[in-house]
């Protein structure tokens, strides 16, 4: 696959979750859901983003998944931004909705640390490129 095939692929995956998260959103503040399951399924999605980029980057160490090795790379990079997205839109969504308080700051403060943590981390585990002579 092509390098600005892989870019758009990983644009639409990005693009429908957006979607999917939007909508939740939508059905939150027209009061057909709670306040609170917003950022609930926010999440849980970033639990289960990071434990895929966790999994994902261990698998990165075995010889069966060098043909993979862009597609988990890209993972692991599309989690890390999707994770500053989502952190920052459930803040500003909490903020718009008056349900803020320290527990939640405090939660989100929690996220950011750890994504820029996983981050720190991904750096010792995801291949440097290698010097060309």
């Amino acid at each position: 696959m092509k390098k600005w095939q892989e870019f758009l692929l990983w644009f639409v995956c990005f693009a429908f979750i957006y979607v999917a998260v939007e909508f939740i959103k939508t059905l939150a503040e027209n009061g057909t859901l709670s306040k609170w399951t917003f950022a609930l399924v926010a999440l849980a999605m970033f639990v289960v983003g990071w434990i895929a980029a966790f999994i994902g980057a261990k698998s990165l160490k075995s010889k069966k998944t060098e043909k993979k090795n862009n597609w988990i790379v890209g993972l692991i990079y599309f989690v890390i931004v999707w994770s500053v997205c989502m952190t920052f839109d459930v803040m500003i969504y909490s903020l718009e909705n008056n349900i803020l308080n320290t527990y939640y700051f405090i939660g989100i403060g929690s996220a950011l640390l750890f994504t820029g943590w996983a981050c720190g981390r991904m750096e010792t585990v995801l291949q440097k490129p290698k010097k060309r002579k």
